[in-house]
């Protein structure tokens, strides 16, 4: 898996972003990112990585991974430490993917917990559609 880096920035922060093949085709959503909220010890965590990696595996979408313990999460070996982070500070239940509109730098949509792969990769699919809708990406 090939990693790039760039920086968003939100609420004046700083963050650097892996730039992984994400759920959509950056070319569709490019002023789109993603941020994967989790921690290494959580199974659901796990489950949704685990579905959301090769998703990635297949477009362009930059996700950064932000563990709330300050370790890898797996698939990814990559990660920023999220603890103490204003951006994560309010996320009490992970996992969470959180949608930034990367222009604007604000959370245009989230999607909270994980039941099964389609109703995830669904979920993905229709917050993309609907951040697009209302104008960002």
């Amino acid at each position: 898996m090939q990693l790039t880096r760039r920086t968003l920035l939100l609420s004046s922060i700083a963050i650097p972003v892996l730039l992984l093949a994400g759920i959509a085709s950056a070319e569709d959503h490019p002023r789109i990112g993603l941020i994967f909220v989790g921690a290494s010890w959580c199974p659901v965590c796990h489950a949704a990585a685990a579905v959301l990696a090769p998703a990635a595996e297949r477009s362009g979408l930059d996700i950064l991974v932000a563990s709330q313990d300050g370790k890898a999460i797996k698939p990814w070996p990559a990660f920023v430490d999220a603890r103490g982070n204003p951006i994560t500070a309010s996320i009490h239940a992970i996992p969470v993917l959180l949608f930034i509109d990367l222009a604007e730098g604000k959370v245009v949509g989230h999607i909270e917990g994980f039941q099964s792969p389609g109703q995830y990769l669904g979920a993905v699919r229709a917050t993309l559609q609907n951040a697009v809708s209302t104008g960002h990406g």
